[in-house]
């Protein structure tokens, strides 16, 4: 996992949430963003912020919230979404599937997009990866049309965080842009989650990804934290 490039604090985790359909240009060259590790990161990001880093001839280029909700989600909030089934990933079978989607859906994103065989497995090999938390969607022909990727966080004593239970990926075909999979696939994630007895979830989203802010706030999220990324 590539670590973010960070200003004045520690490591930061590293950025993949999308919502389908967010970014709907799949004719663009490639990736509308400069890359992480070829920022300056400023955490948390402050009013002050901009201008400390304009001293430095820096300006900013993205932003990143990390949103947080309670776990379960209200029942409220869930009723209306769809309701689908998702099978744990299965590295051999699903590898070509996965891939296909995730570079369809992040074609767009300069550290998500682009991925192949050799960078799936490099991620795979990660000590706190649990394939039973990697959940796929099939579509009715069996094929992969989406996934939700899911982290589990220890509690942190010396930063005083509960354990957290993390969206660390997820994205949906864009050809079911519409469909509500997107939504689906986050409550999917979040019941896995809320079922490993996290009460806490997390993730991490573009400021100007609006689609999937949006999505997350009507879910139950707030946004936690900004960062900044300057070059």
């Amino acid at each position: 996992m590539l670590p973010w490039m960070l200003t004045m604090t520690a490591m930061l985790p590293r950025l993949r949430t999308v919502a389908s359909g967010a970014v709907t240009d799949p004719t663009a060259s490639g990736p509308t963003l400069p890359p992480a590790d070829e920022l300056e990161w400023v955490v948390p990001l402050e009013i002050s912020s901009d201008h400390a880093m304009s001293e430095r001839g820096l300006a900013r280029v993205r932003t990143i919230l990390q949103m947080r909700c309670e776990l379960p989600l209200a029942a409220g909030v869930t009723a209306s979404v769809r309701k689908i089934k998702t099978e744990a990933f299965d590295p051999i079978t699903d590898s070509a599937g996965f891939l296909d989607v995730n570079n369809r859906a992040f074609w767009w994103h300069p550290d998500q997009g682009g991925w192949d065989q050799k960078r799936l497995m490099g991620e795979l090999q990660g000590d706190w990866v649990d394939l039973g938390g990697f959940l796929v969607h099939r579509d009715d022909t069996s094929r992969i049309d989406g996934y939700c990727w899911t982290r589990v966080h220890a509690p942190s004593a010396d930063e005083d965080e509960p354990a957290l239970g993390e969206i660390y990926a997820i994205a949906a075909d864009p050809h079911c842009h519409g469909r509500g999979l997107g939504k689906a696939l986050v409550v999917a994630g979040l019941g896995h989650l809320h079922s490993e007895d996290l009460d806490h979830g997390i993730l991490y989203v573009e400021q100007d990804n609006e689609a999937a802010v949006q999505m997350y706030l009507k879910l139950g999220f707030h946004v936690h934290e900004r960062r900044g990324g300057y070059r």
